[in-house]
């Protein structure tokens, strides 16, 4: 299904762009990723809620103590090369088929170990699990961890900025899990087997994406390995992996904390106010994955502009995290307890704090890509280790002190010094760090005012 996004933009305005095909590019692809997000987002929220409702929170809480558990192994399956391939693709075309066959293999390995490792964690500590039920789900739901290689297709087209492809094979598979959940829901299905869907929705996709992959002209059978790709990626992508488990560990260990020096329904609790947190999160990386090729392309060509263009990103995403925020402040309660029940009341302290950290992710989200393309691994993985002990000990304080709220506290001071304070102490982040400040102080929208203000001469 081929659209011309070009077609739907005022005259005036791609009249504007003049020469600048790539700019037009990446509007439509970020125009297809927001428009996907958009729909799964509302669908996965209503799906949740009516799931959370069904639940009540004891039971939700169960399952997300679960699949964050998943998510946590499930982190050590990236092994950090995903912008390394985007890069290597777009650098070095005629490789794709190697490139991608050696990232595949490097994927599939690290979920069969990411899998047996969770359950011999679980073995290990079965003792101290807190019911059968969540061992059970652990099981299964680990399975979808080996099918997370198949992403390297969504990869593939993320580098080409042709996203829609991707965008349509996933909903498909995403939309028909979405609507076993509401059958099994209307079928009062156990716990058990409503976690069972997340499974499914693993495998769906991976069948999905490989299908759009052959539709486009290409074949998964003419991938190949070869061992010293594969070394040079697990090298070249060591820091960035050490920087992705670290920032999945304080992502998705607040919710198992939660769980463990609490109770299920404190973790149900903290996992609707994630719920509504994770929308703008989500858009949030959906724009900075978009825009990474064309950073890559323009840091090639024009340094300074490449810089220009990241300060002019980060102001846009500032202002957007502000309204976000004053949003939320307003109306969170109201659409909490409209979308989750009346059981859930107790979430809304937790959204209004956790909601700050949306301002820091803002300023903090291309921060990764820029350390990609300056070659600044090791900042990251240095930053990233220190957000995740600073974390933890915030929450080990935090959590016995004022409960779920002290965890989503904990979150939003760590946002705050690894996305932002910490780009101070490394030569490689400090022009960043002034972007940033730049983008704080609204410096861009004051200068655009002050040019349109301005009297003709």
């Amino acid at each position: 299904m081929d659209i011309n996004f070009r077609k739907y933009i005022p005259e005036r305005i791609t009249n504007r762009f003049g020469e600048k095909e790539n700019i037009l590019v990446v509007l439509a692809n970020t125009f297809w990723l927001v428009s996907d997000r958009v729909v799964r987002l509302g669908v996965a929220l209503i799906v949740g809620a009516w799931v959370a409702r069904y639940l009540a929170p004891e039971n939700y809480g169960k399952l997300n103590y679960a699949l964050a558990f998943v998510a946590l192994f499930g982190s050590f399956t990236s092994l950090g090369i995903d912008s390394i391939l985007v890069r290597d693709i777009l650098t070095s075309p005629e490789k794709k088929d190697k490139l991608m066959g050696s990232a595949f293999r490097l994927k599939f390995m690290s979920g069969i170990v990411a899998y047996l490792a969770s359950l011999l964690f679980i073995f290990l500590i079965k003792d101290e699990m807190r019911d059968r039920d969540t061992m059970l789900m652990i099981s299964i739901m680990g399975i979808g961890n080996v099918f997370l290689a198949f992403d390297i297709i969504d990869l593939y087209f993320q580098s080409q900025v042709k996203s829609k492809y991707t965008i349509f094979a996933k909903n498909y598979a995403f939309i028909i899990v979405s609507g076993i959940k509401v059958a099994m829901i209307l079928c009062n299905a156990s716990l058990f087997l409503l976690s069972v869907t997340w499974l499914l929705e693993m495998v769906f996709s991976a069948a999905a994406l490989v299908i759009i992959y052959e539709k486009r002209g290409f074949s998964i059978r003419k991938w190949s390995k070869e061992w010293s790709t594969m070394k040079y990626m697990v090298a070249q992508g060591f820091g960035f992996y050490i920087s992705y488990i670290s920032t999945f560990i304080y992502m998705k260990m607040d919710q198992i904390m939660i769980g463990d020096m609490m109770d299920n329904r404190a973790a149900g609790l903290y996992a609707s106010s994630t719920k509504l947190y994770e929308i703008p999160y989500t858009l949030l990386l959906i724009i900075g994955s978009s825009v990474y090729p064309s950073l890559i392309n323009v840091y090639k060509v024009d340094k300074e502009l490449f810089y220009r263009r990241i300060r002019q990103i980060t102001t846009t995403l500032s202002m957007f995290g502000l309204i976000v925020i004053g949003s939320t402040w307003l109306l969170g309660a109201w659409v909490l307890n409209m979308l989750f029940g009346i059981e859930y009341n107790e979430a809304v302290e937790i959204l209004n704090i956790q909601i700050v950290g949306i301002y820091f992710m803002c300023l903090g989200v291309l921060r990764s890509s820029y350390l990609s393309i300056v070659s600044g691994q090791n900042v990251l993985m240095i930053s990233t280790i220190f957000a995740t002990i600073f974390n933890l000990l915030a929450n080990f304080y935090l959590i016995p002190v004022m409960g779920a709220k002290g965890s989503a506290l904990a979150t939003v001071i760590t946002q705050f010094l690894s996305l932002v304070i910490i780009n101070l102490f490394f030569e490689k982040t400090r022009r960043y760090f002034l972007m940033q400040a730049q983008s704080i102080l609204l410096l861009d929208v004051f200068n655009r005012l002050k040019k349109h203000l301005a009297p003709n001469k």
